[in-house]
């Protein structure tokens, strides 16, 4: 048996309600994302599966990638890849940690990254090799 409730969360101007019903969530959690993201945002995630983000404090460049862990990659002014970060909710779908992820850099970046996992690029470029700058990241 499949259990609902609902929680709103206050965001400034806006209330972010959450219904929890557990068959639904991934297609939920995507639309709900979907319907925070800004145009430019939205084209990005359905061209590249990712979106970029500007943090609030320190004005860096994020690209949040659809994932749970270490999906985000903070970008230097080159747009290459400096580091990557993790942090997310627990128990929730993968539209509401990027969701989550992108509220949080866009209105409390420093908050967030201190209690964020960080990653040297190097750590990656093992795995995936180097990130070369490409046509998306002019949107940052």
């Amino acid at each position: 048996m499949y259990s609902s409730r609902t929680e709103d969360y206050a965001l400034g101007s806006r209330t972010l309600r959450l219904r929890f019903n557990e068959w639904m969530r991934p297609k939920s959690a995507r639309n709900l994302l979907r319907s925070w993201l800004s145009p430019e945002q939205l084209t990005q995630y359905d061209t590249f599966g990712h979106f970029m983000v500007v943090g609030c404090d320190a004005g860096r460049c994020y690209r949040i990638s659809r994932g749970r862990a270490f999906n985000i990659h903070e970008l230097d002014a080159g747009a290459r890849e400096h580091c990557t970060w993790c942090f997310a909710p627990g128990g929730v779908a993968t539209g509401d940690i990027n969701l989550a992820q992108k509220i949080a850099l866009e209105n409390f970046e420093n908050r967030a990254l201190s209690v964020a996992n960080r990653s040297s690029v190097s750590t990656w470029h093992s795995v995936q090799g180097p990130s070369e700058p490409r046509s998306w990241m002019r949107w940052c």
